[in-house]
């Protein structure tokens, strides 16, 4: 309306906002033209402006400097929480004003699949019960996370709140503004900050807050994090400069306390609980308790990027007691200060996998030999493992702890630790012969959109559970098992399989980044050298030619799906498995497929001189189903594939594992939005699809396009949009029956397969019972 005034007279009336000076400082303190901008950013990204409504209602500031890149500018972007970009044209200012409208349109969000705990009593149902991960996205050192319960109504699928209401918003597809957690004492609906675990954390006098200085037991005064322990020094913590918080602010700090002078540079106070952005939490029943006839002791076991393992009261919420894993100590400072990041900070960001030694009875009885170990890796974090003894939920052990030291060539520890049971001839190995099978990891030269072999990562290894030593490995040169052709990094979990169910592992399944999937023969019983042999089974990326397109360079970041299946009078492993670049989810050039193998030596190992004579499947021999229903394909044939170019070539790619369920192949995809300019990680509203087909010959099997079966099926058929993010598995559920004193066959709700927020009947309708048997005259 006019030529821009200069109004400083504004600088004293900002100062004297209601809360300025505890949320922000006791006034601008900046100098000249804009002196107050940053503050004022801080102010109304702290503040809550409307105390009346549900949840913090704050002002996120964003901010574009035209042809100028100015401190000040960038200052204010970050204490305001949002993105700040620098634009010399009209195309990369539409590319910046784009880049703001996705980020505010999704911030909060989940990536993991809900985890529902399996009911001790009754091994084929579910608990009712439903935890999720979420977290919102920024542009600072520390993002708010938190884990929230739920519960899953049987008849149905619906997730519904503590009141029993629906607690998924179907508009926005996530959760409805007047939903109340379970663990919440008030509505939270979408703010991811609001009630839930991070709402239950205890006061920083009475939290227990450990470390791992070398005692096993952590509850030891010398773990820890308090002042009173004196090992926890400034050299630990990595501060000391000028700047730095004290010693004791760090500690107060680490404990939950917000009261140490310093309190960011956003100018707000840090979240209770950092982000568990790739970390999915486990839920290990411990058994009755106190509480009733039929009440278990369960803990909800969960990571986040602040460097925390927390263990959480799944019945209150309450956290009794968080593991800060000792290579974290330093990051404590850069969290404290949470400042503006170029790039994303990272703690314990694997999956967690817990392993139960117990008989039947649904109690763990320490006494008897039952035990609860939990596993778990650093993902982008770092490069190293833990197993810990969390039989006793209170006295929490380190078992062990190993890294690249023990490990050669390990990467970073993506691949989550798949427990099995593996006999080693001279091996000196725990009693029960129980081992973890997990990949080599992640080389982040995988970043690059350019194909490239690896230097680390490109392993696998077998450790001894019980004290993490190394037992076997596979690699290029110098292991076990040497093979030319594991040069790409395996991210993703190895499946282990017991097909002869003797309690031994005979069977392995990887993939890697070469688009390279792996069969492994395990022979119990033989030393090291001849334990395991096995090759590459299909060759399905650009391998191995050495400057392959974008649009061919195909990766595996994520485990085979494997599944017996019949055909006619033949029998053969169904494995499946998609491809997608997860560094770049944003991208737009690559040509990814979904794979549905056929391993025809089912029961039978393969000798050295058959994996020596094996001839890898490329994609040309699989039956290319795209585009064509009802395709017969040959018994004895290698498998289908399906291109992901329905709507053409728009980066459609899956960045999760597939689940086969009564012969129907269900996987997630996800399509990222046509406006994307810059190939980053930040969650956008892209397009997710589920596809639920035929495991035979990729045929649709449901009418998800609404048209009607009578019409016979289409291509449209084969998948349904979803809503959220980037979606994780379908997860399989066995729901209880929402009267609990109902007896019979028709009180089991059919089982349901479950994408992040929706749930829909999963087709099959002979629902499990449990089945007992006896064996006489047996001493």
């Amino acid at each position: 309306d006019g030529t821009p005034t200069l109004d400083t007279d504004a600088d004293a009336k900002i100062a004297m906002l209601p809360g300025f000076a505890s949320l922000v400082g006791p006034g601008c303190d900046g100098t000249g033209d804009g002196a107050c901008l940053d503050d004022m950013a801080a102010y109304l990204y702290a503040a809550d402006l409307d105390p009346g409504l549900a949840g913090k209602q704050n002002v996120i500031t964003h901010v574009v400097g035209f042809t100028d890149d100015l401190p000040l500018l960038a200052s204010t972007a970050a204490r305001g929480g949002g993105a700040y970009f620098t634009t010399g044209d009209s195309a990369s200012l539409l590319a910046a004003l784009t880049d703001v409208i996705f980020s505010i349109t999704d911030t909060q969000t989940s990536f993991t699949a809900a985890t529902v705990p399996v009911n001790s009593f009754n091994r084929v149902r579910n608990l009712g019960e439903l935890y999720l991960a979420v977290f919102r996205a920024t542009d600072t050192a520390r993002w708010p996370g938190n884990i929230k319960k739920y519960r899953l109504r049987g008849a149905d699928g619906t997730i519904v709140d503590a009141g029993g209401r629906p607690a998924i918003d179907p508009r926005s597809a996530w959760f409805a503004p007047d939903s109340r957690s379970f663990w919440s004492t008030a509505a939270d609906g979408s703010d991811v900050t609001l009630g839930g675990a991070a709402g239950k954390i205890p006061e920083p006098a009475v939290r227990n807050v450990y470390t791992y200085l070398g005692e096993a037991l952590l509850t030891r005064p010398d773990n820890a994090v308090q002042q009173s322990n004196t090992r926890i020094d400034e050299a630990l913590l990595g501060i000391g400069d000028p700047g730095d918080p004290t010693r004791d602010e760090l500690i107060d700090f680490i404990r939950g306390s917000h009261d140490t002078g310093d309190i960011g540079h956003t100018g707000q106070r840090p979240p209770p609980m950092g982000d568990p952005l790739h970390a999915k939490p486990v839920v290990v029943a411990y058994g009755k308790t106190a509480g009733g006839p039929g009440t278990q002791d369960r803990i909800v076991y969960a990571a986040t990027n602040d460097g925390l393992l927390h263990a959480i009261d799944a019945q209150t919420g309450v956290e009794r007691w968080a593991f800060l894993a000792p290579e974290f100590l330093e990051d404590q400072a850069i969290l404290h200060a949470n400042p503006a990041l170029p790039s994303r900070h990272y703690g314990i960001d694997g999956n967690l996998r817990a392993y139960v030694h117990a008989d039947a009875d649904g109690v763990i009885e320490h006494g008897r030999g039952e035990r609860v170990y939990l596993f778990f890796g650093m993902r982008r974090g770092g490069s190293s493992y833990y197993g810990l003894d969390v039989t006793r939920p209170d006295s929490p052990r380190v078992l062990w702890r190993t890294d690249a030291s023990v490990l050669p060539g390990l990467g970073q520890s993506w691949s989550t630790p798949a427990p099995a049971r593996i006999e080693i001839e001279g091996a000196r190995q725990n009693d029960r012969l129980l081992v973890l099978v997990f990949g080599g990891g992640y080389d982040p030269t995988q970043d690059r959109p350019q194909a490239s072999t690896d230097r680390k990562g490109n392993a696998i290894f077998i450790v001894d559970a019980l004290n993490g030593e190394l037992l076997w490995h596979a690699s290029r040169s110098g292991s076990n098992f040497d093979t030319p052709d594991m040069a790409y990094s395996i991210p993703a979990d190895i499946r282990v399989l017991d097909l002869d169910a003797d309690g031994l592992a005979d069977r392995l399944y990887a993939a890697d980044l070469g688009g390279q999937v792996w069969r492994f023969d395990v022979f119990n019983g033989q030393p090291a050298a001849r334990v395991i042999h096995g090759g590459v089974f299909a060759r399905l990326g650009a391998v191995p030619n050495s400057a392959p397109s974008p649009a061919e360079t195909r990766r595996f970041y994520y485990a085979p799906d494997v599944a017996l299946a019949s055909s006619g009078d033949r029998r053969f492993i169904h494995i499946g498995i998609g491809s997608g670049h997860r560094a770049r989810p944003n991208s737009l050039v690559s040509h990814d497929h979904f794979y549905a193998l056929r391993d025809h030596a089912v029961f039978r190992p393969l000798k050295p001189s058959e994996y020596a004579a094996m001839v890898p499947i490329r994609g040309a021999d699989l039956a290319d189903i795209t585009g064509n229903l009802r395709r017969s394909l040959p018994p004895d044939g290698p498998g289908w594939r399906l291109q992901l170019n329905d709507g053409g070539w728009r980066g459609e790619k899956v960045l999760a594992e597939s689940r086969t369920f009564n012969n129907q192949v269900f996987f997630t995809t996800y399509v990222p939005p046509a406006q994307v300019t810059t190939e980053d990680c930040r969650p956008r509203p892209g397009t997710n699809r589920l596809y639920v087909v035929d495991i035979f010959n990729g045929d649709p099997v449901r009418d998800f396009d609404g048209v009607g079966e009578d019409s016979g099926l289409t291509e449209a058929d084969r998948y349904r949009e979803i809503p959220g993010s980037i979606p994780a598995e379908v997860v399989f559920l066995f729901p209880p029956s929402d009267d609990p004193d109902c007896m019979g066959p028709q009180c089991a709700p059919a089982p349901l397969a479950c994408a992040g927020l929706l749930c829909l009947p999963s087709g099959f309708e002979n629902a499990p019972v449990r089945t007992y048997w006896r064996q006489e005259n047996v001493q």
